[in-house]
């Protein structure tokens, strides 16, 4: 069986950070990290679908994660 092809796989992640010094060699850490910003549309590779008839076509029926949204805030001493 040959090898099938699909459509370009692009994806755009994004993380905005802030360090906050407490004192010493304490410090705090704030992000917001936020995975497939531009929430394009990612077809996985394609299945193959059997009809019965003999016919074997590549089928795209899935997607790949939506966007993600992580806050996260770290202390350390």
């Amino acid at each position: 069986m040959g090898v099938g092809r699909g459509p370009g796989y692009a994806n755009f992640d994004l993380m905005l950070g802030k360090r906050v010094e407490i004192g010493g060699p304490r410090y705090a850490e704030f992000r917001v990290e936020a995975f497939n910003v531009l929430e394009s549309s990612q077809l996985r590779r394609p299945r193959p679908r059997h009809r019965g008839t003999g016919d074997v076509w590549g089928h795209h029926d899935t997607v790949s994660s939506p966007r993600v949204i992580e806050l996260v805030l770290k202390f350390y001493f």
